[in-house]
């Protein structure tokens, strides 16, 4: 029997809002993280454990970008909303394109340039993506969790992601590995096109699409979450 084990990074970008310096480190660090837990395994199986990573948003990205390593034997990506475009995984709503209130002009994009290079990078001056996530009743429950961040996105973090994004628009087509694309169709953060085109343009033959219809950009908070739950397990367990 293959022994297999399934990571799933669920990071989402409200849990490290308050100050990323640097995106290319998420994924250096997803990647040791991966290599390490693997790693105990005796030589002669682990050619037969499976891996698995997937992400939803800001962690759909993460793991378009792990998929994009070539020394990462993965076995499939998951992405959910994800902000760029996802593959090789499970990703939710990936980061690839913020819809377009959600995206500052190109004057404020210079003026975070200016604050950063001042040293004043670490000021929360956007609203960004604040009560846009899900439902309205879904939206109270985070705001009055005290687990969560609830203040405005900082100039540097907000200038990595867009340059994340970027980064994965750009070698869409060097993507190879086995993904799983879900999104919601009624997504006010991501647009549901960046999955749509990653599906399209990605270097891999093993990618599917799922757009879910009256879905908002959070699926994991969604009414019929199960939906969700349920094709990203089958989707897992065709590929063990």
């Amino acid at each position: 029997m293959r022994s297999y084990f399934c990571f799933l990074l669920l990071t989402a970008s409200h849990a490290l809002i308050r100050d990323i310096h640097s995106l290319p480190r998420v994924v250096r660090q997803t990647i040791e993280f991966v290599t390490k837990y693997d790693n105990p395994s005796p030589p002669h199986q682990r050619d037969k454990r499976k891996v698995f990573v997937g992400g939803g948003s800001l962690g759909g990205w993460t793991s378009l970008e792990y998929g994009l390593n070539p020394t990462q034997n993965t076995a499939g990506i998951i992405a959910w909303v994800p902000f760029p475009r996802p593959g090789g995984s499970n990703v939710q709503c990936p980061m690839i394109y913020t819809v377009g209130e959600s995206t500052p002009n190109i004057l404020i994009q210079l003026l975070a340039r200016v604050l950063i290079h001042l040293g004043l990078g670490w000021l929360p001056i956007a609203a960004a993506n604040r009560g846009k996530s899900s439902t309205p009743e879904n939206e109270a429950k985070f705001f009055n969790d005290p687990q969560t961040y609830h203040g405005n996105l900082r100039v540097a973090t907000g200038l990595q992601l867009l340059g994340g994004m970027y980064h994965i628009r750009a070698n869409i087509g060097k993507f190879k590995q086995p993904v799983l694309l879900c999104h919601g169709k009624m997504d006010r953060v991501t647009e549901w096109q960046g999955s749509e085109e990653f599906y399209a343009f990605c270097g891999g033959t093993d990618r599917e699409l799922c757009l879910f219809e009256g879905m908002q950009h959070d699926l994991l908070r969604e009414e019929r979450v199960d939906e969700v739950l349920t094709k990203t397990r089958d989707w897992i367990l065709e590929r063990l």
